[in-house]
């Protein structure tokens, strides 16, 4: 299914939204989109509606933010090395969760992914999510703007709306972009 030279810019003006009139507080929202984009490139050629394990959205959240899990010296003689906070003030769950993994030895992502405390994790992960990005990332402007996936979402699923997955594919460059872009905030790198 191709979607109209209209449908597309259609589609494109409501990340741009999305990024100009979205409200954060953490970077979750920007971190959801990117994993969506993510497992649309991945899905191949999907066409109609695409269904995203939130499993699958988990461990993409994981890849994204286990470099934050990382402790960060300043430089300046007599201050510590420590992960930096990625929400107003205090530590995001999903870095929470990770740092566990750290805490257990898993220096890379692949020996995270190789502990036998990754299942759960990744289940931690996935609650996260649901609970906030996927509930809250339609939020644009002070409206209910639901472009991406169904909402409420079956249990253990996301469901992209018909060509969603397609200009994610499409698209995925131009959103990368506006992801790591300093148009964001604090997106994971």
């Amino acid at each position: 299914m191709t979607l109209s030279a209209e449908q597309q810019l259609k589609f494109l003006q409501h990340p741009q939204r999305l990024f100009d009139e979205g409200e954060f507080v953490a970077t979750y929202k920007y971190a959801l989109l990117m994993a969506l984009a993510e497992l649309s490139v991945e899905s191949g050629h999907a066409e109609g509606q695409v269904e995203l394990s939130l499993m699958a959205i988990a461990e993409k959240f994981a890849e994204l933010y286990w470099p934050q899990t990382i402790p960060y010296a300043s430089g300046v003689a007599g201050t510590l090395a420590g992960v930096l906070n990625q929400n107003q003030g205090k530590q995001t769950a999903v870095i929470n969760t990770l740092m566990i993994l750290r805490h257990e030895g898993a220096a890379t992502l692949s020996q995270a992914r190789k502990s036998k405390s990754w299942p759960k994790a990744i289940a931690t992960i996935a609650r996260t999510v649901v609970s906030m990005p996927v509930k809250y990332l339609r939020n644009i402007g002070g409206v209910q703007v639901p472009f991406l996936y169904q909402y409420p979402n079956p249990p253990g699923k996301l469901i992209l709306h018909t060509g969603t997955a397609s200009m994610l594919r499409t698209f995925h460059p131009l959103i990368q972009q506006f992801l790591m872009s300093g148009k964001t905030k604090a997106m994971p790198k």
